[in-house]
């Protein structure tokens, strides 16, 4: 991805997309922190956990907030989103980029519930 990423539609392809997206577009030793019952998870644990869960069928970022630095962008935000098993969801998020070999790679994501 060039200079011109789009980084609230490629963190839009995170909550969206399957494994194979994540295997693609994250760090593998990325590390996320979701409320409980998940916890923490890292690398594999991450993609298998996306396996496992339902998908959603609609997701939006409101009180955006976006910090570039050189080879690292952070993006805040406010998600609200359905499943596609009806439950719907709320959360405080912060997920951290870097670019490497020309390309943005997520290697941090945390959320709270809202």
């Amino acid at each position: 991805m060039t200079s011109k990423t789009d980084f609230w539609d490629l963190e839009k392809h995170f909550w969206t997309d399957g494994p194979g997206f994540y295997r693609d577009n994250m760090s593998r030793n990325a590390i996320m922190v979701f409320p409980a019952p998940v916890g923490l998870l890292s690398g594999q644990e991450i993609i298998d956990g996306i396996d496992d869960a339902p998908g959603w069928d609609d997701i939006e970022f409101e009180d955006r907030r976006k910090l570039e630095h050189g080879k690292f962008t952070v993006l805040s935000y406010r998600a609200g989103g359905r499943r596609t098993d009806g439950d719907s969801y709320s959360a405080l998020c912060s997920t951290s980029y870097y670019k490497e070999g020309g390309r943005w790679k997520l290697f941090s994501h945390q959320q709270a519930v809202a």
